[in-house]
């Protein structure tokens, strides 16, 4: 209870050479050293991070050789990794289990999955499967198919010199767009459907409904992702844009140069605030847009990371290397692993609360940015 403000001047003495009692309020807030104790909790707290950091969760060893492709469901349930063994194998992520393993005829050059739909890209055909069905489709192309992209019925498929757009409802080819350059990534922007980008030794961004190019930058470019008007694109470097401002000089055009060698997978985060990207440095790296730390992942065995997706709670990753093993991560490498009772959640948060409020104090920062990885890794 707070007690009643009163002067020292007004107190009566019993006797006159009593030493004078000061009446505190005993609430935390008007404490005399709040902000010192605070800065040693959000001190302590950065600390706790630091030593409790464990961003490995698991692994999945169904491939007998290295993971060549990943794609996430859009609903987030399945994971599906291609591999230079020509399987297929299809994960329940809620479980943590493989429910289907597929064995195809030919090298495996592209995956899709979407809607429990299975696009594969093999030779010179696209195979579609159904999650919970054995029964197949096969739509022959008459050429050989670099990569595939699939969502909401539309499949996209790059060749040499030109790309393919598949209607999966009629199974046949609806437009035949001639690009220039040896095509071998291809994405859909999940958003607006229409916008396409093309990796090869040149960038391309097409519209498939007007059968126009939007943008072309000549660039070599080893992966793309979309999320809204925002667009990552890989190569020595990440880069991030706005599609829409490509034409012209834009100052929200953003680089992250942390990978030591070729960027091979890049994939944004549900939100769009952040990107994870997997390189041939063996290492997997998470980017946050609006800051320049980052986050660097590797496993002793691990191999090139040839596939990286958030998964739609944004909590964790999915990584596919050429050991053979997709691995789960989680994206914040010192988020609980058990449900918070009440108390530790209101914990956590005021804790969160401290470290933002002293973030930019140098003790903290050198606590929160000092990392122990190998020597090969740093650039």
């Amino acid at each position: 209870m707070k007690k009643i403000p009163c002067s020292y001047y007004k107190i009566n003495k019993e006797c006159k050479n009593d030493l004078t009692t000061f009446k505190y309020n005993e609430e935390d807030k008007h404490h005399p050293l709040k902000l010192e104790r605070e800065y040693v909790k959000a001190l302590n707290a950065t600390k706790v991070d630091k030593i409790m950091a464990k961003p490995f969760i698991s692994s999945f060893s169904y491939h007998t050789e290295g993971i060549t492709g990943l794609c996430k469901d859009y609903s987030g349930k399945y994971i599906a990794t291609s591999s230079f063994d020509k399987h297929v194998v299809i994960y329940d992520v809620f479980n943590k289990k493989c429910i289907k393993d597929i064995k195809m005829d030919d090298f495996i050059n592209g995956i899709g999955l979407n809607n429990n739909v299975l696009c594969v890209g093999q030779d010179t055909s696209v195979v579609v499967k159904r999650v919970g069905d054995l029964s197949s489709e096969e739509i022959d192309l008459k050429n050989y198919l670099n990569s595939l992209d699939f969502y909401n019925n539309t499949i996209v498929t790059t060749h040499h010199d030109f790309i393919n757009v598949i209607d999966l409802e009629r199974n046949e080819v609806l437009n035949n767009i001639s690009l220039q350059g040896d095509n071998q990534v291809i994405k859909i922007n999940k958003t607006f459907d229409n916008i396409i980008g093309v990796a090869s030794t040149n960038f391309h961004l097409y519209d498939i409904r007007m059968n126009k190019e939007i943008y072309k930058i000549d660039q070599s470019v080893n992966c793309v992702d979309f999320h809204e008007n925002k667009i990552v694109f890989g190569s020595d470097k990440i880069t991030v844009t706005d599609f829409r401002k490509l034409n012209e000089e834009y100052y929200g055009k953003k680089y992250f140069n942390k990978h030591t060698n070729e960027i091979l997978s890049v994939n944004f985060s549900m939100t769009g605030h952040r990107i994870v990207s997997g390189s041939s440095d063996t290492t997997i790296r998470i980017e946050n847009i609006n800051s320049k730390n980052s986050q660097i992942y590797y496993n002793d065995r691990m191999g090139i990371v040839n596939g990286v997706s958030f998964s739609n709670c944004n909590s964790f990753i999915f990584s596919g290397s050429d050991d053979g093993s997709l691995r789960l991560w989680r994206s914040y490498p010192n988020a609980p692993s058990k449900n918070l009772s009440y108390q530790e959640e209101m914990s956590r948060l005021e804790n969160d609360r401290l470290k933002n409020k002293f973030k930019d104090f140098k003790e903290i920062q050198r606590i929160r940015n000092h990392s122990f990885y190998k020597k090969n890794y740093k650039k």
